[in-house]
């Protein structure tokens, strides 16, 4: 292993999360599928890299809290999955993974605790090592925008449980709730509110800067003061 496998690795490897079903175990665990793809013309070989990412919840947590040895995915495609601590999680090939070949894919099902309803339930910014080199961002994974994370397009994406009563709105709804007709009037012409208000004659002005007016305030209010003296209000 070397320091441009790596970076081939890093630049070349694209990743895709999609939730397949939240509703697979109640609200226990829920069904994920980890697509791997080369984009480039090279093979991505087995070796000793592993992917590292902030997973909030636990992936395969029956077999992996308490087990630092990690646990082989099954499927025969040659993953193993690592809870280290708290959110971080590591994928690495096992010695049956075979090399990745340039423009091929790799299909990893897998559990994890809980729910997944949002793409900001899944961190950015996976990474891969190697021992003695330098970490690289997986650059399918960089940024702050999640476009590898895939649509929540039905119920058993978007809902935590079969119970859940939240739906998505659709343009529709969204139009129905926002179509306000009646904006009513403000509550109070003036703030502060005046204590009283004697003959309001909405549709004249008045000059608050004539010396028919007087505005007193306290000292620490001098410069709104100022400011309203040189304006025309209702």
């Amino acid at each position: 292993m070397d320091q441009n496998t790596l970076d081939y690795i890093a630049t070349n490897l694209g990743i895709r999360y999609d939730v397949l079903d939240n509703f697979q175990d109640t609200w226990r665990s829920y069904r994920v599928r980890m697509t791997l793809t080369n984009a480039g013309s090279k093979p991505i070989p087995n070796g000793p890299w592993a992917i590292y990412l902030c997973h909030i919840r636990v992936i395969e947590p029956t077999h992996t809290k308490h087990n630092p040895s990690g646990y082989v995915i099954p499927g025969g495609h040659g993953i193993k999955v690592t809870h280290i601590n708290g959110c971080q999680h590591k994928f690495e090939p096992t010695a049956s993974f075979p090399s990745l070949a340039g423009f091929q894919s790799l299909v990893v099902d897998f559990d994890a605790e809980n729910w997944d309803v949002a793409r900001t339930d899944v961190m950015p910014n996976w990474y891969v090592a190697a021992e003695g080199l330098q970490a690289r961002t997986i650059t399918s994974t960089s940024g702050e925008a999640l476009s590898f994370i895939g649509p929540f397009d039905a119920p058993k994406k978007w809902k935590r449980i079969t119970s859940d009563k939240y739906d998505p709105y659709t343009p529709q709804k969204r139009y129905s709730i926002n179509d306000i007709t009646d904006l009513k009037k403000p509550g109070q012409l003036i703030v502060p509110t005046p204590s009283e208000i004697i003959g309001l004659d909405e549709t004249r002005k008045v000059n608050l800067g004539t010396g028919d007016w007087a505005i007193v305030s306290d000292g620490a209010l001098q410069n709104e003061a100022n400011f309203l003296a040189g304006k025309k209000c209702h």
